[in-house]
């Protein structure tokens, strides 16, 4: 037996709303990925940034102000 299993990704969603709803958490995925790690989730942040991007979780990312000449 391997010690793991596979695990919804609506379980993870909601893992991954638990762990944002924390105080002081910041909405980074490569953050959350090593959270979710070390609650022994077997995840890479490639899936994590893609649950959260199309669950509208965290941060919309910078916004470029450009001039205009």
């Amino acid at each position: 037996m391997t010690g793991w299993s596979i695990v919804l990704n609506n379980v993870v969603v909601a893992e991954i709303c638990r762990i944002l709803q924390q105080e002081f958490m910041e909405n980074g995925y490569l953050k959350v990925t090593w959270t979710l790690k070390d609650l022994n989730y077997q995840i890479g942040d490639k899936k994590v940034y893609r649950l959260m991007k199309e669950h509208n979780l965290g941060n919309p990312g910078k916004k470029i102000c450009r001039k205009i000449c």
